[in-house]
């Protein structure tokens, strides 16, 4: 049993690190479109208008991402305000970390557990 609740820290602190990534400090003079990650040399010192690639005027207006905690629905965060609820599952508990580990967990070992019923299987044929 301390074996699993090893490989379970392991696995949840791989996930954190993952999720705290940031992203790579953009060189001196260049734009970089936050909707398709399309990078470019403006001609002029003037802000460009639009992303020269997706033609978006929103191309340096950093989206906001919000992931449910219970059913994992991911969607864009439009007003300033925090939403009470999932839009998918109406969890009021969306923004819950500790509901997030647990998630993890139990899918890891949902999948581990699916491995050694298939390697049982595979050792009886």
């Amino acid at each position: 049993m301390k074996d699993i609740t090893k490989e379970i820290t392991e696995k949840l602190r791989s996930k954190e690190v993952s999720r705290n990534t940031r992203k790579p400090k953009k060189a001196k003079g260049i734009c970089e479109c936050e909707r398709c990650s399309y990078a470019w040399k403006p001609r002029s010192k003037k802000l460009p208008t639009i992303c020269p690639n997706c033609k978006s005027k929103y191309w340096n207006v950093e989206r906001t991402f919000l992931d449910c905690a219970l059913c994992e629905h991911r969607w864009q965060k439009k007003t300033k305000q925090m939403p009470i609820e999932c839009p998918k599952c109406g969890s009021e508990n969306w923004d819950n970390n500790e509901m997030r580990e647990l998630n993890i967990a139990i899918h890891w070992l949902d999948n581990k557990i699916r491995e050694k019923e298939e390697a049982e299987i595979r050792t009886k044929e």
